[in-house]
């Protein structure tokens, strides 16, 4: 990998120097992406990376409609939470303890075993699966009966030969 930086990267550093020199000050506009092209003689891709760059590092803000613009300066970030000291001496875990908890856990009705392979016969109620059985039948019944209302003498309307077409048969829509 070289050593020396991309052009964007140049680009980048000198505007990022010249914020920090103060000739670029908070809320100023910086130059537009061709007038930047024109003056260094580099790709808009170039000027497009190095602004990125420099919004990336919080030195500059992109305006919608309006170009780049010089952020104010930040305040001073406070310092998180330090973590707290070690404890000096190790603490005692009762394995065998926790194995048993555990164990004793799954005779509770109110626990529901999420963790098993097996879950319990009561999490599936077949008397609800079977009446959605049932529901599911009588439906295909009243679907049959609706379209039997529409058959006529000479044949089926259109209107039933397009919902037969759709449905494929009148036994299984």
């Amino acid at each position: 990998m070289p050593d020396h930086p991309t052009r964007y990267e140049q680009l980048a550093d000198d505007m990022a120097q010249a914020i920090a020199a103060g000739l670029l000050k908070p809320g100023d506009r910086l130059p537009s992406v061709r007038e930047t092209c024109l003056r260094r003689g580099v790709s808009p891709s170039t000027v497009f990376q190095a602004y990125g760059l420099l919004e990336s590092r919080g030195l500059i803000d992109a305006r919608p409609r309006s170009g780049f613009y010089v952020q104010a300066a930040r305040r001073a970030v406070r310092a998180g939470p330090q973590p707290a000291a070690a404890r000096v001496g190790a603490t005692g875990v009762a394995v065998s303890a926790l194995a048993f908890d555990l164990l004793e856990s799954t005779r509770d009705p109110a626990v529901v075993p999420l963790g098993s392979a097996f879950p319990g016969a009561q999490l599936f109620p077949a008397d609800v699966l079977a009446r959605f059985q049932l529901d599911e039948t009588r439906l295909k019944r009243i679907w049959e009966d609706a379209l039997s209302a529409f058959r006529t003498d000479t044949g089926r309307t259109p209107l039933t030969q397009l919902m037969l077409k759709r449905c494929g048969s009148a036994t299984y829509c």
